[in-house]
């Protein structure tokens, strides 16, 4: 993967929108955000991504996640 943010098959960017240090992504999740308008950046791939890990990981912390990161993922500017 080329992408500075990428770390053993996880995403910096994310983390950091999800309030960790990485998050675990999958290629085919990379390549849709290095693929768009926005990528290897924070965007709506990057955000939806770290939306699943707080559902996953801390989830007394979904409702201020959600709060936080929908204006990225109804971006229409910010696709990944």
């Amino acid at each position: 993967m080329n992408c500075p943010h990428w770390f053993s098959q996880s995403c910096a960017i994310a983390g950091q929108l999800a309030g960790t240090d990485y998050v675990p992504v999958a290629p085919p999740e990379c390549g849709r955000c290095g693929a768009g308008d926005t990528p290897r950046q924070v965007n709506r791939v990057t955000a939806a991504l770290a939306l699943r890990w707080v559902r996953a990981h801390r989830p007394q912390h979904l409702p201020q996640a959600r709060l936080r990161l929908r204006p990225l993922l109804d971006c229409p500017t910010c696709y990944g």
